[in-house]
């Protein structure tokens, strides 16, 4: 979903990201915050409103997560991006399910690569075929899927 900005017709992405720490992390995760930021910035998107369970297990219950989720559902949103779908969950089948959950309420989720990945390389944590393609030329995007990544040919 996005609407348009006052006086133009161009689209205005609503972006958030998620973070989540465990153990309690005095520094507030500072690089991953600081990687978010700047991956969005380099993807042309709005600085992202930050959700953040500090000290949480994926296991237990996940307040920002949840709160997330409805801000998603309200229509706040349209993109979240995150380190690796490991934030949702370390069990990859719960972590896919959340990210059926953004999908089914029509947000992608974007996980941000690595300091070692390829520069302008786009992943986005599927819940199916959709890919977007903004990868680097000759170099398809990396899609998280359940049980295995693979490269996608553009």
């Amino acid at each position: 979903m996005t609407t348009t900005g006052r006086g133009t017709d161009q689209p205005i992405a609503r972006t958030a990201a998620y973070l989540r720490c465990f153990p309690y992390d005095d520094l507030g995760t500072g690089p991953h915050h600081n990687a978010v930021l700047a991956y969005a910035q380099n993807l042309s998107l709005p600085a992202p409103a930050i959700y953040f369970d500090n000290g949480r297990l994926s296991s237990g219950p996940l307040p920002e997560l949840s709160r997330l989720l409805c801000a998603v559902a309200v229509g706040h949103y349209d993109t979240v991006l995150v380190p690796g779908p490991f934030v949702l969950s370390l069990d990859d089948r719960k972590a896919q399910a959340v990210v059926r959950e953004f999908s089914a309420l029509g947000c992608r989720v974007i996980e941000v690569p690595s300091l070692s990945a390829r520069a302008g390389t786009l992943r986005q944590v599927a819940s199916g075929p959709r890919v977007r393609s903004g990868g680097v030329a000759g170099t398809g995007p990396r899609v998280t899927v359940p049980g295995r990544a693979s490269r996608v040919k553009p």
